[in-house]
């Protein structure tokens, strides 16, 4: 095993658990900045799945989706970051995924993650607007599954079956890891 200050987290999502661990023993919050070091370095693609992962993995479990949608999400992340040939990319984006899933949860809790965390995102420019993009995109998601599992088995007409088609193709293009704007594109295909 490495010595912990070695400990840089990229492709091993362990090496959170390990750093979480550190800071809960010491109260260095140097160990979160090092967890979220690894969005700094990542593309914003990569860090934007990252988000993605972790928010959806916040509200609906290792799954990454409610219960009664089919969890496509690891399995599209795999074919987009070519998992067969060489896992290190899947394997990153699900380290981003669960670093933003568990310190988002802990700062429930505990003030010293809660701040690094803020501040981790909004001393840089670019993953701020990564964040609340991904932020805006997760919340468009809740509305349109919301929609579809209200609507699943009782809709009243062709406006209602429509508004149903449309929000289950939105949810669709977010769980494969469409951009926020693809996502909302059907939203904006409703009638008024």
């Amino acid at each position: 095993m490495p010595p912990l200050d070695a400990v840089t987290p990229s492709s091993t999502p362990a090496d959170n658990d390990l750093l979480i661990g550190a800071y809960m023993a010491s109260g260095n919050t140097a160990h979160i900045r090092r967890i979220l070091e690894n969005y700094s370095s990542a593309d914003d693609g990569m860090a934007s799945d990252g988000l993605r992962v972790g928010f959806m993995m916040g509200k609906f479990g290792p799954g990454l989706a409610p219960k009664e949608r089919d969890s496509v999400t690891i399995k599209v992340a795999c074919t987009k970051y070519d998992c067969n040939a060489d896992k290190s990319k899947f394997l990153r984006v699900m380290t981003l995924g669960t670093a933003m899933w568990s310190l988002q949860s802990l700062s429930a809790q505990d003030d010293g993650i809660k701040k690094t965390l803020s501040e981790f995102f909004s001393r840089d420019a670019r993953l701020k607007n990564l964040f609340a993009a991904e932020q805006a995109a997760f919340g468009n998601y809740l509305m349109a599954i919301l929609f579809v599992s209200t609507f699943q088995n009782d809709r009243a007409g062709a406006d209602q079956d429509q508004a149903y088609e449309l929000m289950s193709k939105s949810a669709s293009i977010y769980e494969r890891f469409g951009s926020g704007k693809e996502a909302f594109e059907p939203f904006m295909n409703l009638k008024k």
